[in-house]
């Protein structure tokens, strides 16, 4: 990677030169070495029953921007951010177990099943630390605002997925068919030093993944999707289905549901089959697209900030509502040789 010359930043530092040091680079260099088994385990005791074990381990190298370059500048009226790269960020190590099962029964239902956990080591965190704050010389000779933060991607110690997976399907093409599928999920941190919370966080160990209204991706608890159908032979089918979404979703929303619609017939010509599919039948906004009022309607995300005896919480985030895409409808012409 690309550093910015330390023996340069110092020698204007003790010279008391106002203003940015002349950008000087210096290659920089960070090694990292990890093994990665990866195997599965299959048994099947019948013909119509299987049990599934897997394990393995990768490696994520960081992207250029996290390790390389010079400091880059946001400012406002309000504030500066100032953003560095992490010149000795080490990869994400990631460690997955899965353990699962799949059974047909005699109608021809599959009803399968999976439990995980997943764990990244040295995972990227990006903080935002409040570096000074309305006093003299805050920020920087020639930058603006009465504020100057600090933002940067550090290493944590671990973090954690763990889930649970389930699915039922029976599709034939004849009569009535369903498929419902299910996940409950936790990801969260653990192991993070709490002078990572110099300014409030929301990865305090134990808490949810959630959102903060700045880019960073929500996990709900549940998810769902039900569908029922029924066949008319020859590809000839219509359907109705169900979406869950949970509590803390990428929505920013209390738990919902979204409703899809498809109908599929056959044109009698070639056995060409026409498709006509709906999505969010219902029209489902929140209100979002009609009223202003109603943008910041969704959860409020506890932030945690290290004290002497551990972590002071708050609420200083407000997630806007997100709407889900409008009404969609898809027209579609198929043929299987």
């Amino acid at each position: 990677a690309q550093q910015e010359n330390p023996a340069l930043l110092l020698q204007y530092a003790l010279a008391g030169v106002q203003g940015i040091a002349p950008v000087s680079f210096i290659p920089s260099y960070n090694t990292a070495s990890h093994f990665d088994p990866r195997f599965g385990l299959v048994f099947r005791p019948t013909r119509d029953w299987v049990m599934r074990f897997s394990a393995g381990s990768a490696m994520t190298i960081p992207y250029a921007s996290l390790v390389s370059g010079s400091l880059s500048y946001a400012q406002s009226v309000a504030s500066t951010t100032e953003s560095t790269p992490n010149y000795g960020l080490l990869p994400e190590e990631t460690v997955t177990l899965d353990a699962g099962t799949d059974f047909r029964t005699s109608n021809g239902t599959v009803l399968s099943a999976d439990i995980y956990n997943i764990v990244v080591h040295n995972p990227w965190i990006s903080t935002k630390v409040t570096l000074c704050q309305n006093t003299p010389g805050c920020p920087p000779n020639g930058l603006e605002g009465t504020a100057f933060y600090e933002s940067a991607t550090f290493n944590g110690a671990q973090q954690y997925a763990q889930g649970f997976e389930l699915s039922a399907a029976n599709l034939p093409n004849l009569g009535f068919g369903y498929r419902v599928n299910a996940s409950f999920e936790r990801n969260y941190y653990l192991g993070t030093p709490a002078s990572y919370f110099a300014s409030p966080e929301v990865y305090y160990n134990g808490a949810q993944l959630i959102s903060t209204g700045s880019g960073v991706t929500s996990v709900p608890y549940a998810k769902g999707y039900g569908e029922v159908q029924y066949g008319f032979g020859g590809g000839a089918l219509v359907r109705f289905g169900a979406e869950y979404e949970g509590a803390n979703n990428s929505y920013n929303a209390p738990a919902f549901f979204v409703f899809d619609a498809g109908l599929r017939v056959n044109t009698g010509f070639h056995n060409v089959l026409l498709g006509i599919s709906a999505e969010n039948i219902t029209n489902l906004n929140f209100n979002s697209q009609l009223a202003k009022g109603t943008e910041y309607q969704g959860i409020a995300p506890v932030a945690a900030m290290g004290a002497p005896n551990g972590y002071t919480y708050s609420t200083p985030f407000t997630s806007s509502l997100v709407a889900p895409p409008p009404v969609t409808v898809r027209f579609s012409l198929s043929k299987t040789f």
